[in-house]
């Protein structure tokens, strides 16, 4: 969603960094120019595709680590927004962030006129949710669900039927 999003905020070039090439295919449905492997341990994969450092970097994983490399992948001045909603703690070291003069945000909630324009790209067909869907399940599976996705896992929307 958040590819959609910056898209048509109008940000230049999106690569995305994905754990799957499933997750890749998504990348590329939602708006992405390009999507590289997150945990091949190529450092130079992001650079490859897109030679010049962002100015905003999103971190969406919520894996420890993932902010301090958001922030190494970011062009000086640069901005990382952190979408991941971690609940435990993800260190960074403040004085590379100061060297590298980053601004770190971390969005809470959305705005009623947030929802409003999504309503409306809803319906004039600019969005297409179901790229993100991975699995539509019943109720009955939820609890289970929720405990599989506090580990790795390769879920990303689930669909709960009713």
């Amino acid at each position: 969603a958040a590819i959609y999003w910056a898209r048509r905020m109008g940000a230049g070039r999106i690569v995305a960094a994905t754990r799957t090439s499933a997750r890749h295919a998504i990348a590329l449905a939602m708006g992405a120019d390009a999507a590289v492997a997150a945990a091949t341990g190529d450092p130079d994969a992001r650079a490859r595709v897109m030679p010049d450092a962002p100015g905003i970097v999103v971190e969406a994983t919520c894996k420890t680590g993932m902010l301090h490399r958001a922030v190494e992948h970011a062009r000086t001045g640069g901005s990382v927004l952190s979408l991941g909603m971690c609940v435990v703690a993800d260190p960074v070291l403040p004085a590379f962030n100061a060297f590298k003069e980053i601004s770190m945000h971390f969005p809470v909630g959305y705005s009623t006129e947030d929802f409003t324009e999504t309503i409306r790209a809803f319906d004039a067909g600019t969005i297409r949710p179901g790229a993100m869907v991975s699995e539509t399940m019943d109720l009955d599976a939820l609890p289970a669900l929720m405990e599989a996705m506090r580990g790795d896992h390769n879920h990303l929307k689930v669909q709960i039927a009713p």
